[in-house]
């Protein structure tokens, strides 16, 4: 495993952000665009997450890493077609689609590590 030191700082900072995206989409007038912001808040962050948490793949003992990844990928498929469902009628904005590209990335390089055995 590798020791990429204390990550707990990293993480509260993230997770500070994540509330700061939720105060700012709860507090939206209502329409229909806003209300589509507000209800994909929690898809954003769990993809989000997921991409950050899927770098840290490695801190697993490999003997779990095969279900964290089985895992991620039921998580970025529910996450996804949260946001697809809700953006219907419309197009998924851009930055909502990257965001999903990421995620995917992400749990694609951390299959490949842990095919690999890399740390």
């Amino acid at each position: 495993m590798t020791d990429r030191g204390d990550t707990s700082l990293t993480w509260a900072g993230l997770l500070a952000q994540w509330m700061a995206l939720a105060r700012a989409t709860a507090r939206l007038p209502a329409g229909p665009e806003n209300d589509r912001w507000r209800s994909s808040a929690p898809s954003i962050i769990g993809l989000h997450a997921l991409t950050c948490a899927l770098g840290d793949l490695d801190r697993l003992p490999a003997a779990e890493r095969s279900a964290a990844l089985d895992t991620a990928a039921v998580s970025i498929d529910r996450h996804e077609g949260l946001l697809r469902g809700l953006w219907s009628g419309a197009p998924l904005p851009g930055e909502l689609e990257a965001l999903a590209a990421d995620a995917r990335a992400a749990w694609v390089a951390a299959s490949r590590r842990a095919r690999s055995g890399e740390s």
